[in-house]
C-alpha cells in the first residue's frame, strides 16, 4: 500500500516529491511481457487524519498469477485420470412396475381387528425385500460411502451391492442359541467373533463366488495395506464351506485404545474357475506380515475374472480376548496405545478465591494420586467378599444427609459417581 498526497492538495511540493517517489516503486509492479500496470483504487482522503495525504492501494493484475495460484496450479490434481469409477454389476431390469395394492373395507377392517388385538401378524421377511428392491441398496452404498469403506478398499472406485448377505456369528456358550448378526456398521465385541461366521446368500447352483474378509484398520507393519481375516475363493452356490480354502479365518484383534476398527464383508462374483495360488496362505500362517492384504491390487489383478456384489460391515474395539490373539495366536506382544493429553493449565493458587466453592478449587490443585487414592479408599468400603456389589438404581433418590452445603454437595456427586468419583 503506497500513500501520495492529494491530487487537490495545496501541499503542491510534497505531492511532486511523493508522486515520484511512488512512480519509481509502480516501476517495480509493470509486468514485462504485457506493460500493464496493477490496479491502483483511490479513498477519500476526508477518512483520515491526514487530510492531505492519499491512500492508494494496489491490486494484482489477473494477467499476474499470486502465489496460492501457482501452489494451486502445480498441486491441482491430473484430470486425465477418471474419478469415482463405478465397478458394481449391472442392475437387473425390471420387467414389471410396481403396482398400488389397494384392499377392500372388509379387509382394511379385518386388519384394524387384529392390530387391536395384538394378533397380527407382519410378513418382515417380505418388507426388508421390497426395501432392498427399492431403496435398500442406495441406503447401503450411502453408508459406506459415509464410512470410507470404498475409499480405503478400492481408492477411486466404488460398487453398489446387488444382493444381500446373511451373516451371523454364533454365540461362544454351548447352551445359547443367541446369534451375532453383521449387518451395515453394527457394533460386535471381538470376543463374539471368535469362530468363523455363517454366511449366506442368494445364488444359482451352477454360480462360482468369493468372500473376503479385511480390515483397513490396524495394520502396524504397512499402514498402507489392510489385514487379511478370511478369504475363500471359487465358492459353488451358496455353500461356503466346499470353496477353496486360500485364508484361514482369524479373528478380529483391534489394538487397545485405538477406537473402533472396520471388519469389511465383500462378496465377489465369479465369471470362471480363478487361480488363487498368489494368495494362498498356510494353515499354521500365524504371523502379521503373513496376513498383510490389499484389496485394490486384489481386485485389479482378478478385475477380469471377479465383480463385487455385495458388502457388509461391523465395527469392533478392544477386549480381552485380543490378548490371548495376540500372545497365542500372533505369538508377539501385545501393543498398547494411549493418547497424552495436555496437561491442563491452572493459574497461580489465591489464598482468598472468591466467587468459587473452596472444596471444588482446592481439589484442582490436589495431586491426582491422593484424589484416586480417597476414591479407592471410599471403594473398599463399600465392598464385602462374601456379597456382591449393590447398586441402586436410583441414587439420587434417597434424601442426603444432614450436613454442611458441601459436604451434601460431595455425598451427591459420590452417589452418581461424577467428577473424580466417577471410578468409585
Amino acid at each position: 500500500m503506497l500513500v501520495v498526497p492529494h491530487p487537490g492538495s495545496s501541499n503542491m511540493a510534497a505531492m511532486c516529491k511523493n508522486v515520484l517517489r511512488s512512480t519509481r516503486v509502480l516501476r517495480k509492479f509493470l509486468n514485462s511481457e504485457t506493460g500493464s500496470v496493477l490496479q491502483v483504487r483511490y479513498r477519500h482522503p476526508t477518512k483520515y487524519k491526514k487530510r492531505d495525504t492519499w491512500k492508494v492501494m494496489l491490486i494484482e493484475d489477473e494477467t499476474v498469477p499470486s502465489f496460492k495460484q501457482r501452489v494451486k496450479e502445480l498441486t491441482a490434481a491430473d484430470l486425465s485420470i477418471e474419478k469415482n469409477i463405478d465397478i458394481s454389476c449391472p442392475a437387473p431390469s425390471r420387467t414389471s412396475q410396481k403396482t398400488m395394492v389397494t384392499k377392500s373395507d372388509v379387509e382394511v377392517k379385518a386388519l384394524e381387528h387384529q392390530a387391536r388385538h395384538r394378533t397380527l401378524k407382519v410378513p418382515l421377511d417380505e418388507i426388508q425385500n421390497d426395501w432392498y428392491n427399492e431403496i435398500g441398496f442406495e441406503h447401503i452404498h450411502t453408508v459406506c460411502k459415509h464410512y470410507g469403506i470404498y475409499k480405503d478398499l478400492y481408492g477411486d472406485a466404488f460398487f453398489i451391492s446387488r444382493k444381500v448377505m446373511k451373516i451371523s456369528y454364533e454365540d461362544i456358550d454351548e447352551h445359547s442359541d443367541y446369534l451375532n448378526p453383521v449387518y451395515h456398521g453394527n457394533r460386535l465385541m471381538p470376543s463374539e467373533t471368535v469362530e468363523e461366521p455363517v454366511v449366506d446368500f442368494d445364488s444359482e447352483e451352477d454360480s462360482l463366488w468369493t468372500l473376503v474378509l479385511s480390515t483397513p484398520d490396524g495394520n502396524l507393519l504397512d499402514t498402507d495395506k489392510e489385514v487379511l481375516h478370511w478369504l475363500v475363493g471359487n465358492i459353488p452356490g451358496n455353500e461356503v464351506g466346499k470353496g477353496d480354502l486360500v485364508c484361514n479365518y482369524l479373528q478380529p484383534f483391534p489394538l487397545r485404545g485405538t477406537g473402533d476398527h472396520r471388519y469389511v464383508f465383500v462378496l465377489y462374483k465369479q465369471d470362471r474357475q480363478v487361480d488363487f495360488s498368489k494368495y494362498q496362505r498356510t494353515k499354521d500362517c500365524k504371523s502379521l506380515s503373513g496376513h498383510s492384504f490389499s484389496t485394490y491390487d486384489f481386485y485389479r489383478d482378478l478385475q477380469d475374472d471377479i465383480t463385487p456384489i455385495a458388502v457388509s460391515f461391523f465395527q469392533s474395539h478392544w477386549d480381552d480376548s485380543v490378548t490371548n490373539v495376540f500372545h497365542n495366536v500372533l505369538g508377539m506382544k501385545e501393543p498398547a496405545f494411549e493418547y497424552d493429553f495436555p496437561r491442563h493449565w491452572l493459574p497461580k493458587q489465591k489464598l482468598y478465591p472468591h466467587k468459587d466453592s473452596f472444596n471444588l478449587y482446592l481439589d484442582r490443585y490436589r495431586d491426582k494420586k491422593d484424589l484416586a487414592e480417597q476414591v479407592l479408599k471410599e471403594r473398599l468400603k463399600k465392598l464385602s467378599p462374601f456379597e456382591p456389589e449393590k447398586i441402586p438404581k436410583y441414587p439420587a433418590i434417597y434424601k442426603l444427609p444432614n450436613k454442611t452445603s458441601w459436604e451434601q454437595t460431595q455425598e451427591f456427586y459420590k452417589r452418581l459417581r461424577s467428577g473424580f468419583w466417577r471410578d468409585l
